[in-house]
């Protein structure tokens, strides 16, 4: 997949454990499939036992290895046209007309 490196500004190349999790994830059912075919037990029973290693690898990669984002001090977004946006400006003025 494509993420962005600390060191440019460009967009690179790099495999990160999130993109070999997304991969991973329909393999055991892919296996599950040929399993079922190739020998006298039913598919579906394969393909569910298989599933739960895929359930294994999912669990992983969301509560064992969570995804996490950059801390702000270290990523700065800036907005596209240069102006900042205030969110203190229209502080009691986010209601829908004519509620209370």
């Amino acid at each position: 997949m494509r993420s962005q490196t600390p060191h440019s500004d460009g967009i690179g190349s790099q495999t990160t454990l999130y993109d070999v999790i997304l991969v991973t994830l329909p393999l055991p059912f892919v296996v599950g499939v040929l399993l079922g075919r190739m020998t006298t037990l039913p598919t579906s029973l394969v393909v569910g036992v298989c599933g739960l290693v895929s359930v294994a690898v999912l669990a992983y990669g969301l509560f064992i290895a969570p995804p996490t984002t950059p801390l702000a001090s270290n990523h700065v977004e800036s907005p596209l046209d240069g102006v900042e946006a205030s969110t203190t400006e229209n502080a009691g003025q986010n209601r829908r007309r004519g509620s209370f």
